[in-house]
């Protein structure tokens, strides 16, 4: 896990492994395939392993991404790549912003 910037200008790239994407300050605009949006604050995207992606966001927004090797099959399975966060898991984000900040 590691907290990461981005910048307005459109970037793509793909992975060997599977990220989790989580704003924890403004959002990320980003394209995949079926999908094309803004991610904020209480959502995650999920980006499978080699998935071309193409992203953009304001430099003052903040994410927390997880690389994984394996994703849980739900996840892996679903039709929908943006899903609400529950509030459990926004205060978790917190604590682990502030762990990956210390």
């Amino acid at each position: 896990m590691s907290i990461r910037t981005y910048t307005k200008q459109r970037q793509s790239h793909s992975y060997l492994y599977h990220q989790l994407v989580l704003p924890i300050q403004g959002g990320i605009n980003i394209e995949l395939d079926g999908y094309q949006g803004k991610v904020s604050v209480g959502e995650c995207v999920v980006i499978q392993s080699g998935k071309r992606h193409h992203f953009r966001a304001n430099e003052a927004a903040r994410f927390i991404v997880a690389d994984i090797d394996k994703l849980p099959g739900n996840l892996l399975f679903s039709d929908h790549v943006v899903f609400a966060i529950t509030a459990p898991l926004r205060s978790y984000l917190h604590f682990i912003e502030n762990q990956l900040e210390y």
